[in-house]
């Protein structure tokens, strides 16, 4: 029976590895800073181009950060949490490999993955979306605030 490896050794030789990886990305044009996160000049200047959202999720804390030509904003995501996180990109993910075999699957099985993902839309829009934009500027008179959608 051959011997296991190290567990210690094999977690070092992977992390070379992927070192290795990182730098002959960077190496390429234009990807110096890879997987470095931009500064604030950066993503001001990503922004001039049309708005953008980055949704940051941690251990510590839940938020979406909007760029724009207008600056960049920190808005909390107070309903979030990491168990919903989870559980969302779970189903998700499950959802995702029963619908690749959508012709194989049964009426009852679509309409049920139908429902799961229209639940975990409704989670993204009330728990992620209408913060964001309830943190954005005010609505235009005649536009609906996004909590009353």
């Amino acid at each position: 029976m051959p011997e296991q490896p190290d567990p210690a050794m094999r977690r070092r030789d992977l992390l070379r590895s992927c070192d290795a990886v990182v730098e002959k990305i960077r190496a390429l044009g234009g990807l110096e800073d890879f997987p470095r996160a931009p500064d604030a000049r950066q993503l001001l200047a990503a922004g001039a181009a049309g708005p953008f959202v980055v949704v940051n999720v941690s251990r510590y804390r839940y938020d979406a950060i909007t760029v724009s030509d207008g600056g960049i904003r920190v808005v909390r995501l107070p309903s979030v949490t990491a168990s919903g996180v989870a559980e969302v990109t779970t189903t998700y993910l499950h959802l995702f490999d029963e619908l690749r075999c959508m012709d194989e699957i049964s009426l009852g099985q679509r309409r049920r993955a139908s429902n799961a993902l229209r639940d975990i839309c409704g989670w993204l829009w009330n728990l992620i979306v209408c913060p964001i934009l309830d943190g954005l500027e005010p609505a235009p008179a005649g536009r609906p605030s996004p909590g009353n959608r």
